[in-house]
């Protein structure tokens, strides 16, 4: 499947708009899950609030940084090959390794962990799993919309009727003279 630099940069915006959208509501059920305060909602919520802008801010740095030249070299190499199935399961899996690269690479330059000895690397998986799984996601979803945009808007050049005025000019009417 072919793109134009249009469709890439929608791609990427999408993926991008979807992760950050899903990250209030994951920040929220995780800390429903794993611990905030049960007297105390409003301000988990504003604290889950913070942690999505957090979350958001982070993801762009990476799209912008490693996703944007990652993706399209991924995008190059997929050209030929057909089924959409396999584009979204590749910018999925795209989705998925930058965000764990990424969240592993935040512990450790801020060493946080989850408490104890645990490691920052191992805390990345423990605390970042969600936001693992939603860049995974936001990235296959952000390349099928884009695909299937694209692709309706190919079908409907190519069923366009002709503008009027546009077509070959009619054939001559006259009858050819005859020489004697």
């Amino acid at each position: 499947m072919a793109f134009t630099a249009g469709e890439f940069v929608r791609g990427v915006v999408l993926a991008w708009a979807l992760f950050a959208l899903g990250t209030l509501p994951v920040t929220a059920a995780f800390s429903a899950i794993v611990g905030g305060d049960p007297g105390r909602p409003a301000e988990n919520l504003v604290g889950s609030g913070l942690v999505a802008v957090g979350a958001a801010v982070v993801a762009l740095l990476v799209v912008l940084t490693v996703g944007w030249p990652l993706g399209l070299a991924l995008g190059l190499l997929l050209r030929r090959v057909r089924p959409r199935g396999a584009h979204v399961a590749a910018f999925a899996a795209l989705g998925l390794v930058l965000a764990y690269v990424g969240i592993a690479a935040l512990f450790a330059a801020t060493g946080t962990t989850s408490g104890g000895d645990v490691p920052p690397l191992v805390s990345a998986v423990q605390l970042g799993l969600p936001f693992v799984g939603l860049a995974g996601v936001a990235s296959g979803a952000g390349w099928a919309i884009t695909a299937s945009l694209a692709l309706r808007a190919d079908r409907r050049t190519a069923q366009a009727p002709e503008a009027p005025g546009v077509s070959e000019p009619p054939a001559s009417t006259a009858e050819p003279s005859s020489s004697s």
